[in-house]
């Protein structure tokens, strides 16, 4: 093959992924990251306010955790304002109060570290 046959594949293929729609696992995966970098920004907010105590309280009660229990893709359009595409999802998760099911909207979006969510779109 030639070197600009496999520039072509190449590109077809980055194209392809920054194009396709996301699939369920992925956008779980994005969600639950997003959780997970919330969190984080939670407990350094109450790290500043409240110091090290402050942060040790919220692991403790275990409130700094969450568990996934199911995630349902309900549907993806390409999104018309930014990269990515916006798509609409049930989720079960379970925190430390309790379980909770949501059915929202967000954006999906290709990043160098993989596919990322943003709530408001």
């Amino acid at each position: 093959m030639g070197r600009s046959a496999i520039s072509l594949v190449a590109l077809a293929l980055m194209l392809g992924y920054h194009t396709s729609e996301p699939s369920e696992t992925t956008m779980e995966r994005a969600f639950a990251a997003r959780l997970t970098q919330d969190i984080a920004r939670a407990l350094d907010l109450a790290s500043e306010i409240g110091g090290t105590q402050a942060v040790v309280r919220i692991r403790e009660t275990g409130m700094d955790r969450f568990v996934i229990r199911s995630f349902t893709k309900l549907g993806c359009d390409r999104s018309t304002a930014a990269a990515g595409h916006v798509c609409r999802f049930a989720v079960d998760i379970d925190t430390a109060t309790g379980g909770t099911r949501h059915t929202l909207t967000g954006r999906f979006f290709p990043t160098a570290n993989g596919l990322a969510f943003a709530h408001n779109t």
